[in-house]
């Protein structure tokens, strides 16, 4: 009976010891440190979320966006200047009232999706919009 306790507090004793040194050789990073070894300094804040960005080259950045507004269908061509999960930033010659819901469609890319204005912005030469995507894009034919 005695070495059956002897064993359990040796194994017991010995477990501790290894969680001990385990700590104090590897101890458990910060959510500063996982940041910055991630994005490194400067990089976004902790609650900012991670969305990945594709800039276009102009041969893929052609595009087409419809919507209806006073019950009649309208497009224009667009090119694409960002593209990302959530939504895109397009340039085109018209304006574009926020809220509207458009569909963009991206030929060269053989993608499209349906998404809302958010924003609209005069630059020196077209509007510069951003959209908002109501879910994922999705594949078109070729």
């Amino acid at each position: 009976m005695w070495i059956v306790i002897a064993t359990f507090a040796c194994i017991a004793g010995f477990s501790l010891v290894v969680w001990v040194v385990s700590k104090r050789v590897c101890p458990v990073p910060s959510e500063t440190e996982i940041l910055s070894s991630r994005f490194g300094e400067g990089r976004p804040p902790a609650d900012e979320r991670l969305v990945k960005r594709y800039a276009p080259d102009s041969a893929q950045a052609g595009a087409k966006v419809c919507w209806l507004a006073e019950g009649r269908k309208h497009s224009l061509k667009a090119r694409v200047v960002d593209l990302s999960d959530d939504g895109a930033r397009i340039k085109i010659r018209e304006p574009l009232t926020p809220e509207t819901s458009v569909v963009l469609e991206m030929p060269n890319l053989m993608l499209a999706g349906t998404a809302k204005v958010r924003y609209c912005q005069k630059t020196t030469l077209a509007y510069s919009v951003g959209l908002s995507f109501h879910g994922p894009l999705f594949r078109t034919p070729s």
